[in-house]
C-alpha cells in the first residue's frame, strides 16, 4: 500500500488520486462496450447469464434481482461470502440498461428485462 515506517510510526502521506481496480464506472463501461464487441444482439439478450441457479433465485416474480433475496447477499455486500456477490448486483444493473436498449431496438420485449438493484 506504500506506507512508509520511520523508527516504527508511519509516515504521512499525501493523498493520491486515480483508478482503482478496473477504473470504477468509466472502467466497468469500457469493459462492457471491450465485451460487447463482435456480439450478436440478437443472441445475447443480457449481460448476466440468468440461467445461474443462484442468479435465477433472486429473480422475483415482477423480474426484479436481489430484492427478496432470504440470505440478504445482494442487500449488502458484507453478506455476499456465501452466494451472489455485490458486484453481481452492480453487474445486474448494466445489464438492465443494456436490455432497456434491446427493447428501444424491439429485439426483446419490457418483459423480458430483469430489473436490477438501484
Amino acid at each position: 500500500m506504500g506506507v512508509v515506517f520511520k523508527d516504527s510510526k508511519p509516515v504521512p502521506m499525501t493523498a493520491k488520486y486515480g483508478y482503482t481496480g478496473n477504473g470504477g464506472w468509466s472502467g466497468n463501461y469500457a469493459k462492457i462496450s471491450e465485451f460487447l464487441k463482435g456480439k450478436n444482439a440478437l443472441e445475447m439478450t443480457s449481460l448476466v447469464d440468468w440461467s445461474i441457479e443462484k442468479y435465477k433465485k433472486g429473480i422475483n416474480d415482477k423480474n426484479f434481482f436481489g430484492v427478496d433475496i432470504v440470505a440478504g447477499a445482494t442487500k449488502t455486500v458484507q453478506l455476499s461470502y456465501d452466494t451472489i456477490a455485490g458486484a453481481t448486483v452492480r453487474m445486474s444493473r448494466e445489464s438492465n440498461s443494456y436490455q432497456r436498449a434491446l427493447v428501444k431496438a424491439g429485439i426483446i420485449k419490457e418483459e423480458d428485462v430483469i430489473k436490477g438493484r438501484y
